[in-house]
């Protein structure tokens, strides 16, 4: 068993205080176990479950969401990532952001800021990747909400997006994603903004 860190701690607190806020939101078996046994969640090589942390980026007035289009999975997506030190998983998350879409003025969201807890939870299955020697596994990502300015340019990395775009918050409940039209539904509907 490993020890554990802050980061390690953090995500515990974060998926207490999610379901506390999200009371009807799923649970979360195997990362619950995997949290509570302190294995190590941040390597890429645990095929049982990793933490990913992404963000859900609105414009200024809501109304537009930045989404990527992801290279290997072929979908759009909010732009996100495996965690990576130093800092919190909000950081990482709009560290992610920035790399993958250039919005370098991103930032959390005030709903996020005075709640502290992610927009969404989720433990999802990611196919084998041969290009990078991946197997298949599980991702557990922790998604924020964040803002950023329209008006940035965006720049794609082109090695893992073929583009990023702002859209209408609105093609959210059109995609063939339950998680995205989840996120949808929370906020347009839920009073988050």
């Amino acid at each position: 068993m490993m020890p554990l860190t802050a980061i390690h701690e953090e995500t515990r607190q974060l998926l207490l205080r999610y379901q506390d806020y999200f009371p009807t939101a799923p649970r979360f078996a195997t990362l619950a176990r995997q949290l509570a046994s302190g294995e190590d969640l941040f390597a890429r090589s645990n095929m049982t479950g990793h933490v990913t942390a992404s963000a859900a980026v609105l414009n200024e007035d809501g109304g537009k969401i930045l989404l990527i289009e992801h290279v290997f999975l072929q979908r759009r997506l909010v732009p996100g990532g495996h965690y990576e030190a130093p800092g919190c998983l909000l950081d990482s998350a709009l560290r992610e952001v920035r790399e993958e879409t250039g919005a370098y003025a991103v930032a959390p969201h005030p709903w996020t800021l005075r709640h502290g807890v992610p927009l969404d939870v989720d433990s999802h299955p990611i196919p084998a990747n041969p290009n990078k020697g991946e197997g298949a596994h599980w991702h557990h990502d922790f998604m924020f909400l964040a803002v950023a300015q329209e008006n940035d340019v965006l720049t794609a990395q082109l090695e893992e997006v073929h583009g990023a775009a702002w859209h209408p918050l609105s093609v959210l409940a059109a995609l063939d994603d339950a998680r995205l039209r989840r996120v949808h539904e929370r906020l347009t509907h839920g009073g988050l903004i």
